[in-house]
């Protein structure tokens, strides 16, 4: 857990005062504390196997959410919808998804756990997929 997360929280409440740098760098933070936290959090609490995965194909729809991330998106590939506007990078993403899906409900472990080694598999972006860790990722910042 960054060491701001509790200054995001108490600017988030509404407490008035002026913005140190550091506090400025921490409330840019937010997308951190509202997705990214309580998964790391549920990984490092449940006695279990946890399979963390990051989904970072951006909307291939035109208009506003053109090119952006948003949740729930990585259904559209999963499920194969819409075929025709995803790239082909994209629909890659999608087969492989469905790849790995399949083969957990037959019982295979997807990839490693998270707790043996900190990593998660990444689908995207660009069609990429693969095994990242905290450390080595270029695309969120922990």
């Amino acid at each position: 857990m960054p060491s701001c997360f509790a200054n995001t929280l108490d600017l988030s409440v509404g407490k008035s005062k002026p913005m140190k740098n550091r506090e400025i760098q921490c409330a840019s933070s937010f997308p951190f504390a509202i997705w990214q936290f309580p998964n790391l959090r549920i990984v490092d609490t449940y006695p279990g196997k946890d399979y963390l995965y990051h989904f970072e194909e951006s909307s291939p729809y035109p208009g506003p959410i053109f090119e952006i991330l948003y949740p729930g998106q990585c259904a559209v590939y999963l499920f194969n919808n819409e075929r025709e506007v995803i790239s082909e990078g994209g629909r890659g993403v999608g087969k492989e998804m469905v790849r790995t899906w399949t083969g957990l409900t037959y019982g295979k472990e997807p990839w490693e756990a998270f707790q043996n080694g900190k990593k998660f598999l990444r689908f995207g972006p660009g069609g990429k997929f693969g095994m990242k860790d905290l450390d080595d990722d270029d695309m969120r910042d922990y």
